[in-house]
């Protein structure tokens, strides 16, 4: 009898839409009593991602409705197609066209009405189905009148019967019935609400006018053409029926605003309309070409959701789960099973032709994911398409694009996730590959023409991912514990500028998920390459393990392990070093260092101390070359023995975050580097100048400060040198360090600082001059320089101390020992017969104390050296033997007397034997000699002198100085051959050994003369 039609979609149009609908919804179909009555409802343009209108008030819909209710679903992407350039998003022409196109034929009737219309038969009928059953062809009007908000909102939707009654009841008790009239053609004013007309006669006419798209009128249209049809008549059914209209211009509609009101011609579709019938469209009214989906209630993804979730998800969860929002460790991680309801609902909005793509790395999640979709009753299967997929044929070929930024825990080796770098490199780098292919897709999508699919993303609602992804994607935020959102690539001003906070997260992905423009190969490396660790490099490609966060400074290592792979080069004849930039070491609230375990393919190779919080320190670890020889990749592995917390940190410093952090943080790589072992050579006579100036420093480990303009200071207990000799030597050879500061003052005059050569202890410090330049002399042990052996210096200072403590900076509390002006290593020479010995600093006789400097000998100065003790020796290489008694004289520039104690005994031995007795009386410069007998020194290739004082005495015991070692004279010069030697000009020192006792004055006139020069 009636076919019904209507039409909407699901956008809240107007006020209180979906409870008006539904009372007239139900009102409609308690009138309706024919068998093939039905009720057409066209939901157009409802965005893709929404139910329709009617899905949305399903349930407050009657039986009767249900019974007779059809749903025509008119997607974003036809209504592109049919309507063309229109302001409006719901199209009437269109929408009851394709109604009417898809109606019942056995119908007579077509009533064209709209979801806010209560219809009521009047007199002796009770059905609209009987009211109309008698009717001859025409257009049938009924007037409508108006039921204010607060009336029909007091009524019971879901009880027709109900709401009929307070209509007929209401209608005239308060007045409401008011015909109002209207032009012929249209009888009474809103005719649109009630249009009944022979469904033959909307074929006849090719339904109703597709080219009005600007809205109002087509209800005018509709009856001057059907006025024309019928020969100039219009019928009124008001004496049959009643109409009454849910008035809902409390909230003011697009359509409703005169200011923005646009609207069809009027004089066009209806003051010059002479045709009734719309040849232009003759064969394509009501999209006959398209196929327009109807629903199924019973059978369609919204139907099956809870049964296709029951056949996929398997038993109930034991326990409730349990996720962090605020979680910066494992935030890859979540529960598939969890995630999967949220996932398909928002799928069932889909037609179930939908093409739906899988790009990810959780096989867990793509398998649920694969067997739900079948579930809902999806004709395509979900397509695996990895995280290499062309986005090309993505675009083209999907309706729905699944981006997973989460992996499945069932791969995760480890029992407990301490950080998401935790994760396998090869997992947390598909998550890059995917991001990539996101990205891709986003820019691609409308370019050209070319389609744009819906972007679902799961595992995108938090910290990174959450940032990265709306850098492309318009996406409403959503609960955290949905782990799924759905949106749009974002396009033409849309697109968001890629500044400071796109790069903070650009960063964040390259290192954690190895994101970027490149393949994440493994980089196969030669002998001067470097890999940079910031922002600007590709470090990605060589990182794996426990990398953290990195900036335009580098990357920090964020937990315990973090390893450097590269592939070497197929020959290699010698060992690498690896230069390691580090520029900034994370020191706890306790100073401590941070100490780093550095291992080279599975093997230990050395261990790092880090002072400097802020500051490069280059750290180096020798690559061997046997362990670089045929392999296709190699790892350096840094294991950082002791990671600050970064809370810990913030807090000790008085700092507010936001929640907790959770990072444990080392060293922060800037950059490494990789060389042959020329920067560790060492040619003998060669100077290391260990200044800003020089290259020393390379041979430095990293306990040392940067240099500056007056060298390099130790920092910790041990500071390492590391030398690689050039050539070989069979004489023996020592080390001269010229040292120019030390961390002691008057408070604070000890210090000990002992020297060891692979080892093996050469000489211990412990006499200081306050802060003056000292050249201090080391006999190396024999086997240095006899091979091409690396030989490493070790400098082992006892109490460093900072500069906080000793008032010298406000902020430093690195621990220091010395300060390193220059090295340089030489053969000792043999003596010669006849030669001066010089012992003052820079003499080249030092060298014949050997390892007694600090021990039995003070370090020289300009006046020679003292003994320290009781006994003090030199030992003297002869170039060749002594054959016979020879003369030998020495110059003493001081002794230990006063006069207290004005007698000094000594006793002197060559080669065991006595030589001499002194009694020293005198501390002015003078000369001794004595006889070296035949016995003593024939044939001897060398020879020992021993000073034996009995009394020694101590500088501050005499009330000389805080110096408390016991001394006893001070030798400047020796001869042997010679029963008399030339005294130095000592006095040309005496002023310099002035100024030394007042602490830095030397140096802080260096610095005023520098800086006067500099500035002049």
């Amino acid at each position: 009898m009636i076919s019904v039609i209507l039409y909407g979609r699901n956008d809240s149009h107007g006020y209180n839409l979906h409870k008006r609908a539904a009372i007239s919804l139900n009102c409609i179909a308690e009138v309706l009593s024919d068998p093939d009555d039905e009720i057409l409802f066209v939901d157009y343009n409802t965005p893709n991602d929404l139910p329709t209108f009617v899905e949305a008030i399903y349930d407050t819909l009657t039986e009767a409705v249900k019974s007779r209710l059809r749903v025509f679903r008119v997607r974003p992407e036809v209504h592109q197609r049919l309507a063309g350039s229109t302001h409006l998003a719901a199209l009437e022409p269109h929408s009851r066209n394709i109604a009417i196109r898809r109606s019942n034929p056995r119908n007579r009737w077509v009533l064209l009405t709209n979801t806010d219309m209560i219809f009521l038969p009047r007199a002796s009928y009770t059905t609209l189905s009987g009211a109309v059953g008698d009717l001859a062809d025409g257009l049938y009007i009924v007037p409508r009148y108006e039921l204010p908000e607060p009336l029909w909102e007091a009524f019971p939707r879901t009880d027709p019967q109900s709401v009929l009654r307070a209509c007929e009841d209401l209608g005239r008790e308060l007045h409401l019935e008011e015909i109002t009239l209207s032009l012929p053609e249209m009888r009474f004013d809103q005719p649109g609400d009630f249009q009944l007309v022979p469904r033959q006669a909307l074929w006849d006419i090719n339904g109703f006018d597709e080219r009005m798209i600007h809205g109002w009128h087509a209800d005018a249209n509709i009856c001057k053409r059907f006025f024309l049809f019928y020969g100039n008549r219009t019928e009124s059914l008001a004496d049959r029926v009643k109409g009454f209209h849910c008035d809902h211009t409390r909230v003011a509609t697009l359509a409703h605003r005169l200011d923005i009101k646009l609207e069809n011609n009027l004089n066009q579709f209806f003051f010059d309309l002479k045709d009734p019938v719309a040849h232009h469209q003759a064969e394509t009214w009501g999209a006959p070409g398209e196929e327009i989906e109807e629903l199924n209630f019973q059978d369609d993804p919204p139907a099956r959701y809870v049964s296709a979730l029951r056949g996929v998800i398997g038993p109930a969860q034991p326990a409730e789960y349990v996720a962090d929002s605020n979680d910066l460790r494992n935030f890859v991680a979540y529960h598939a099973e969890h995630v999967l309801p949220h996932l398909c609902g928002c799928l069932t909005t889909y037609p179930r032709a939908a093409r739906i793509a899988y790009i990810g790395a959780n096989p867990h999640m793509r398998g649920l994911s694969t067997r739900a979709i079948a579930g809902l009753g999806f004709s395509e299967p979900l397509f695996d398409a990895g995280v290499a997929a062309a986005p090309e044929t993505l675009l083209a070929g999907y309706d729905l694009l699944l981006f997973d930024f989460g992996l499945d825990p069932a791969a995760q080796p480890l029992d407990t996730v301490a950080r998401v770098t935790d994760w396998p490199r090869e997992l947390r780098y598909r998550l890059g590959d995917a991001a990539k292919l996101l990205e891709a897709c986003a820019l691609l999508a409308g370019q050209n023409g070319s389609r744009s699919p819906d972007f679902l993303t799961i595992n995108a609602n938090h910290h990174i991912f959450r940032q990265f992804a709306g850098q492309f994607l318009l996406m409403p935020e959503t609960p955290y514990a949905t782990h799924v959102r759905k949106g749009r690539p974002r396009v033409g001003e849309e697109r968001l500028y890629r500044g400071h906070t796109w790069k903070y997260v650009e960063d964040d992905m390259r290192s954690f998920f190895g994101y970027g423009k490149w393949e994440n190969t493994i980089p196969r490396i030669t002998a001067g390459d470097s890999i940079d660790f910031t922002s600007t490099g590709q470090s990605s490609r060589c990182k794996d393990g426990n990398w953290g966060a990195m900036d335009f400074t580098g990357t920090w290592i964020e937990g315990h392990r973090a390893s450097i792979l590269f592939a070497p080069p197929e020959h290699i004849d010698d060992d690498w070093i690896a230069f390691v930039g580090v520029n900034e070491a994370f020191v706890g609230p306790e100073d401590e260092p941070i100490r780093v375990q550095v291992f080279f393919e599975g093997e230990p190779m050395v261990r790092w101390t880090l002072f400097t919080r802020y500051g490069i320190t280059v750290c180096k670890v020798l690559l061997p070359a046997r362990l670089l020889v045929g392999r296709p990749t190699c790892r350096i592995e840094l294991n950082v023995e002791n990671p600050s917390s970064a809370q810990l940190v913030a807090d000790a410093m008085g700092q507010k975050t936001v929640g907790q952090d959770p990072r444990e943080l080392g060293i922060k790589v800037q950059q490494i580097t990789f060389t042959n072992k020329d920067p560790w050579r060492y040619s003998l006579g060669e100077t290391l100048d260990f200044t800003e100036r020089g290259r020393g420093i390379e041979h430095a480990d990293e306990c040392w400060t940067q240099p500056d303009e007056f060298g390099a200071w130790t920092l910790g207990s041990e500071a390492g040198i590391t030398l690689w000799p050039r050539e070989t030597t069979t004489v023996p050879v020592a080390a001269t360090f010229t040292i120019n500061d030390a961390v002691i003052d008057p408070d604070h005059p000890d210090m000990e600082v002992s020297v060891t050569v692979n080892g093996e202890r050469a000489a211990v410090w412990t006499d200081w001059h306050l802060r003056n330049t000292d050249a201090r002399t080391v006999l190396l042990p024999a086997e240095c320089f006899r091979t091409l052996e690396p030989i490493r210096i070790a400098l082992h200072v006892k109490n460093p101390r900072t500069s906080f403590a000793l008032g010298w900076s406000t902020w430093d509390k690195r621990p220091r020992g010395i300060r390193l002006n220059n090295l340089r290593i030489a053969p000792i020479l043999q003596y010669h017969l006849g030669d001066v010995m010089d012992f003052t600093s820079g003499g080249e006789s030092v060298p014949f104390a050997g390892n007694s400097i600090g021990v039995e000998w003070s370090a020289p100065d300009a006046w020679g050296f003292w003994t320290i003790g009781h006994s003090a020796s030199i030992v003297v290489p002869l170039d060749q033997p002594l054959t016979e008694t020879v003369p030998m004289a020495l110059v003493i520039s001081d002794c230990m007397v006063n006069a207290a104690a004005a007698k000094l005994p000594v006793s002197v031995k060559a080669n065991g034997r006595t030589v001499a007795e002194w009694v020293l009386d005198n501390r002015k410069p003078h000369t001794r000699s004595f006889m070296l007998p035949a016995e003593a020194v024939a044939a001897a290739p060398k020879l020992t002198l021993t000073f034996e004082i009995p009394d020694p005495r101590s500088p501050v015991s005499f009330g000389w100085g805080p110096d408390p070692n016991p001394l006893g004279l001070r030798i400047a010069r020796a001869v042997i051959g010679k029963s008399q030697i030339e005294i130095p000009d000592f006095e040309k020192h005496i002023r310099y050994r002035t100024l030394k006792r007042i602490p830095g004055v030397p140096q802080l006139a260096a610095l005023v003369v520098r800086m006067v020069a500099r500035y002049r």
